[in-house]
């Protein structure tokens, strides 16, 4: 069995470069590799989305726990039971 690399985006975007150039060598029939190209940006966009949506979720978990410590939460939950029951 091979040693396998962790995937990372430098390397899908090294394996970008490889497939772009073939394909641009290749000419015409380099268009059989289409697909290897458009699954590869598919690829690196997801690892992206993954890998940059921490930091955003982080800032966020960070202004709840603000929000928690300064009673809004507590504020809003007792609003939300105190609605008027539906006729």
């Amino acid at each position: 069995m091979l040693d396998a690399e962790p995937v990372t985006i430098e390397r899908l975007e090294r394996a970008l470069a490889v497939i772009s150039y073939v394909i641009v060598q290749e000419g015409a029939a380099g268009a059989v590799y289409g697909p290897y190209l458009a699954r590869l940006e598919k690829e690196i966009d997801v690892l992206k989305a993954r890998v940059y949506c921490f930091p955003r979720s982080r800032a966020r978990s960070g202004a709840l726990s603000f929000l928690h410590s300064n009673g809004f939460m507590q504020r809003l939950r007792v609003r939300k039971t105190q609605r008027s029951p539906r006729l």
